[in-house]
C-alpha cells in the first residue's frame, strides 16, 4: 500500500451567510432523512417516523397511536424496492409496504441486534445492508447473514455508518475500529495503525464525482483515492473554514457544491472553494446541531436539526398553500390547540376575540415556514364563554371558534 499523510491548507476564506433556512411545520429532532420520490421519510428521536410534502408542506406521522410502531427513537431510514425501512434505536427495523408496518428485531428475525444506525440498499441482488451493534448484517431473499470480526474479517463488530461507492464496493464504517472494504466477500480493513486515517471512530462516508472517497472520523475528514491508494487528512478546523470537526452527514450536490451537517452548524464548500457557514445566529437555521442531510435531485437542500426539519435553496417558487386553522379542543378549559397550514413567509397574527368583538388576546407567529404548523395558546384565565379566533396573514384570514369551560 502507498501511503501519504499530509496536512492541506486551503486558501479559503469563510462567508458568513446572511442567507435564509425556510423552517418547516416539523419541530422534532430529526436525526435522518430520505426520499420515495414524492415526499420526505423523517426518523426522528423523540416522535416516530413522519412524512413531509415538499409540494404543499404536508406532515403525517406514524407512531405508537396509529401502528404497529412501539419505539419514538429512530436512528436512519430509507426509501427503496418500493418500500420503507427505519431504524430504530434499540426496537430493530421497520418496513412500511403499501400501507402496512412489518417489525424486525432478534426475538423473530436474524437480526444480531436492535439497535440500527444505517442502512443501504443493493440494487445488484435487491439486498439490504444494516450496520447493527451485533456486526455488518445483509437481508437477503428474507435470509439475515451477519458477517462480522471473527469470522469474516470485518474491523469491528459496533457498525456506525456504510456507504455503497459508485463501484459497486461497501464501505463499512465501524464505531471503534476504522473503515472496511468490503468487496467480493472479502475484506480489507484501514485504521490508525496500517494507513492514514486519523482517527478509528468512522462517522460517515461519501464520494465526489471523480471517485474520491471522503472519510469523516471524529478528529476531521480523511478522503481516499482508490486508484493510486493514498489516503490524504484533509479537513479539520485548523486547514478549513469548517462550522465543527464533528461531521454527522455530509455530501455533494448535482453542483459538486460540499455540504456538511456538523455536530455545530452547516457548512457549504462551493467548486470555487469559498466556504460558508450557518448557524442559528445568523440565518434561520432551526439549531445548531444537525444531524441529517437530503440533497434533493431539485436543487433544495433539506437538514435536520435538533429544532426540527429546514430545507435552502429551493429553485422554484414554494407552492402558496391556502391559509388553514383547526382549533381544538372544543370545548376547551386550559390551552387550546392551533393547527395552521401557513402561507410560506408571511407573518401571521393571531387574535382571541370575544363575541363583542373586543381582542383579548393577540400574538405573531413565526414567519419563515412552510407547511403545516402547531401552535398552542393558553386560555384558563378567559372568562367562561364563546370566543373567535383570527389567523391572519398579509394576503389572507380564516376564523375559528372554541368555547371556554
Amino acid at each position: 500500500m502507498r501511503l501519504l499523510i499530509c496536512i492541506l491548507l486551503l486558501a479559503a476564506s469563510p462567508a458568513y451567510c446572511q442567507s435564509t433556512w425556510i423552517q418547516t411545520g416539523i419541530r422534532d429532532t430529526v436525526l435522518d432523512i430520505d426520499s420515495d420520490g414524492s415526499r420526505l421519510w423523517i426518523a426522528t428521536e423523540n416522535t416516530g417516523i413522519r412524512t413531509f410534502d415538499p409540494t404543499t408542506g404536508a406532515i403525517t406521522h406514524f407512531d405508537s397511536t396509529n401502528s404497529i410502531i412501539r419505539t419514538a427513537d429512530f436512528r436512519v431510514i430509507l426509501c427503496a424496492f418500493g418500500k420503507v425501512y427505519a431504524g430504530s434505536y434499540t426496537d430493530g427495523l421497520y418496513m412500511y409496504d403499501a400501507g402496512t408496518w412489518t417489525h424486525f428485531d432478534t426475538a423473530n428475525s436474524g437480526l444480531p441486534g436492535n439497535t440500527i444506525r444505517d442502512l443501504v440498499a443493493d440494487t445488484a441482488d435487491n439486498s439490504l445492508w444494516l450496520a447493527t451493534d451485533g456486526g455488518l448484517t445483509q437481508w437477503k431473499n428474507d435470509t439475515w447473514i451477519v458477517y462480522d470480526s471473527l469470522s469474516d474479517g470485518i474491523g469491528g463488530t459496533y457498525i456506525n455508518c456504510l456507504y455503497r461507492s459508485t463501484d459497486g464496493i461497501l464501505w463499512v464504517g465501524t464505531r471503534f475500529n476504522g473503515l472496511t472494504k468490503w468487496q467480493d466477500g472479502v475484506a480489507e480493513n484501514y485504521n490508525y495503525l496500517n494507513s492514514g486515517i486519523n482517527d478509528n471512530f468512522i462517522r460517515v462516508i461519501t464520494e465526489d464525482a471523480s471517485g474520491m472517497l471522503y472519510v469523516a472520523n471524529n478528529v476531521g475528514i480523511n478522503t481516499y483515492n482508490p486508484e493510486t491508494d493514498y489516503w490524504l487528512f484533509v479537513y479539520t478546523l485548523y486547514t478549513a473554514p469548517l462550522s465543527s470537526d464533528r461531521i454527522n452527514q455530509m455530501g455533494f450536490d448535482g453542483a459538486q457544491t460540499f455540504w456538511l451537517a456538523t455536530h455545530y452548524g452547516v457548512t457549504r464548500a462551493d467548486s470555487a472553494n469559498v466556504w460558508t457557514q450557518f448557524y442559528d445566529n445568523n440565518s434561520a437555521l432551526p439549531h445548531n446541531t444537525t444531524d441529517a442531510l437530503y440533497l434533493d435531485p431539485g436543487g433544495r437542500v433539506y437538514v435536520g436539526t435538533y429544532g426540527g426539519l429546514a430545507f435552502y435553496d429551493n429553485p422554484a417558487p414554494l407552492t402558496e398553500p391556502p391559509l388553514t386553522l383547526e382549533v381544538y379542543p372544543n370545548p376547551v378549559s386550559d390551552i387550546v390547540y392551533l393547527r395552521t397550514r401557513q402561507t410560506f413567509g408571511s407573518e401571521a397574527t393571531i387574535q382571541v376575540l370575544d363575541m363583542l368583538g373586543r381582542t383579548l388576546m393577540q400574538e405573531n407567529v413565526s414567519p419563515v415556514v412552510y407547511g403545516e404548523c402547531l401552535y398552542t395558546l393558553p386560555v384558563s384565565l378567559l372568562p367562561k364563554g364563546s370566543y373567535h379566533i383570527i389567523l391572519r396573514n398579509d394576503a389572507q384570514q380564516v376564523i375559528g371558534r372554541f368555547e371556554k369551560l
